[in-house]
């Protein structure tokens, strides 16, 4: 299961949305994200704002908590003001959170442009925890133009922990330009 104002979305353009905040998206047991828990297929996203506070066991992002099995995902002018939250305290989960997005995996070509976060991030699990301002982990060919994180951004696990302004581990090509972190960033 997830939460999200959509559960999923596949192959869909969502434009000119704004998510209030006074929403609250949770899910006890596994991804949430502001506007949808999970994204595959051709993606397009623009000029959507999320305010929600985003909760998630596994994974949880500003818009999406999980992107994957997908062609093309982009995302354009868009914003998270909300506090986002992984958190797990099971033995054998890892926790991924993203301002904009969880965790990025499975794709092609994924671009985020002109997007921001102000709010606070946080990952944490008795594995491995990664944060990000935009995103906590890509494992996909990865586009950042223009973005910005103000937030603070925390991870912490017993095994492993990484967090990053801007992405909290890439695995894969990243191509980063014109972005800016001034938020905290912390693991433990």
């Amino acid at each position: 299961g997830g939460a999200g104002l959509f559960w999923a979305i596949e192959n869909a353009t969502i434009k000119n949305l704004v998510i209030d905040e006074s929403c609250s998206i949770e899910s006890t047991n596994n991804i949430a994200g502001g506007l949808c828990a999970a994204a595959s297929g051709d993606v397009v996203i623009d000029n959507v704002t999320n305010h929600a506070s985003v909760t998630g066991v596994t994974q949880a992002g500003g818009l999406v908590g999980q992107v994957m099995g997908y062609a093309i995902f982009t995302v354009t002018n868009c914003v998270n003001t909300g506090s986002i939250a992984a958190t797990s305290t099971a033995e054998d989960i890892d926790t991924f959170a993203g301002g904009i997005a969880g965790c990025i995996i499975d794709g092609q070509n994924t671009t985020l442009e002109n997007v921001s976060n102000v709010g606070g991030v946080s990952s944490s699990s008795k594995t491995q925890a990664y944060a990000g301002g935009i995103v906590g982990l890509t494992a996909s060919v990865l586009k950042l133009i223009g973005v910005t994180n103000e937030g603070k951004v925390t991870a912490s696990g017993t095994v492993y922990a990484t967090a990053g302004g801007i992405a909290g581990l890439t695995e894969v090509n990243a191509e980063v330009s014109k972005a800016h972190n001034t938020g905290d960033v912390e693991a433990t």
